[in-house]
């Protein structure tokens, strides 16, 4: 569906989606362009991925491009977006989406896997919002999304890392909120399953439905659909994190 002459209330916003080019960056992407935004689709390696969504958002009506860059690798990283940052001009919004995720049972973890998943899911994300905070800051305006998950509050013990990492992001959420006060506004959403894990077995995903309130496993437009809620319409918010779980977090674990 084409996107002239629809509702457009992110019209012309500049926006980057780290890791955007798959799953619920995909949908993040897809939902911003709707909306009338310029999307930004980064990728580390799923370069194919990125330029077929980005073909994708201009054939509908949208403006869309792709760049790449490795969150782990910080002088990269820093290069790559001081030329995006003087190319756009500035940029009217930051999804923090790109993230490590694979098994990690407690015992069996080294210092790679621990430094892999951190140093992209935190540390990176850490650099990117000093970066680019700095440059929305001067400009006095813009909005930074953190993708963190529920496991940050509730830890999985085959995948501490991963939930280490998510954690660190929960706090940085309200650090950032003080530190880029009050012209930048920083919230989180913090999903539970929204896509089963690759391979899941008929009971796994059985049981992750039964471990919500609302009996369902969510989807990525869930979301993407709240990611739109803190751009468009919570503009006296900021230093939360939203849960998108269906209740996952009340049902314990």
């Amino acid at each position: 569906m084409a996107l002239i002459g629809k509702s457009l209330p992110l019209k012309g916003k500049k926006i980057l989606v780290t890791g955007g080019a798959r799953r619920v960056g995909e949908a993040i992407c897809r939902a911003l362009a709707s909306r009338g935004a310029e999307v930004i689709v980064h990728y580390h390696r799923s370069e194919p991925a990125a330029r077929e969504l980005a073909a994708s958002l201009k054939k509908l009506g949208g403006r869309a491009e792709t760049v790449q860059f490795d969150l782990a690798d910080i002088a990269g990283m820093r290069e790559t977006v001081s030329a995006l940052l003087e190319r756009h001009g500035s940029l009217d919004a930051l999804v923090c989406n790109a993230a490590v995720f694979f098994p990690t049972p407690f015992f069996d973890v080294r210092e790679q896997d621990w430094d892999t998943i951190v140093n992209t899911n935190l540390k990176g994300n850490f650099f990117l919002c000093q970066q680019i905070g700095a440059k929305m800051l001067a400009d006095e305006k813009g909005d930074i999304v953190l993708i963190t998950d529920v496991s940050g509050e509730f830890p999985w013990t085959g995948y501490l890392p991963y939930t280490v990492s998510k954690a660190g992001l929960n706090h940085l959420v309200k650090g950032l909120a003080k530190a880029l006060a009050p012209h930048v506004r920083v919230n989180g959403i913090a999903p539970g399953t929204v896509l089963p894990p690759d391979g899941a077995s008929l009971d796994e995903l059985e049981g992750y439905r039964r471990r919500t309130l609302l009996g369902r496993i969510g989807e990525p437009e869930d979301v993407a659909q709240a990611v739109l809620f803190f751009l468009e319409n919570a503009r006296f918010v900021t230093g939360t994190v939203l849960p998108v779980d269906g209740g996952y977090r009340l049902k314990g674990v």
